[in-house]
């Protein structure tokens, strides 16, 4: 995921990463982070909680 989310983002500038349980993707976002991929150091960096929300730019 991480080398995915890493190439795309170089290929796009901009990704949205959002997780959710099966089932509740409607109820309402917990978290809405905007992260630069500079922060992102390890795959760990990406794991999220439930119905978080990140905007994440190069």
């Amino acid at each position: 995921m991480y080398s995915y989310i890493e190439e795309e983002l170089h290929a796009s500038g901009v990704i949205e990463y959002f997780t959710s349980l099966n089932g509740q993707e409607d109820l309402p976002i917990g978290i809405n982070r905007s992260v630069s991929w500079t922060d992102i150091k390890t795959p760990y960096n990406l794991v999220l909680a439930d119905r978080e929300f990140w905007y994440i730019t190069l």
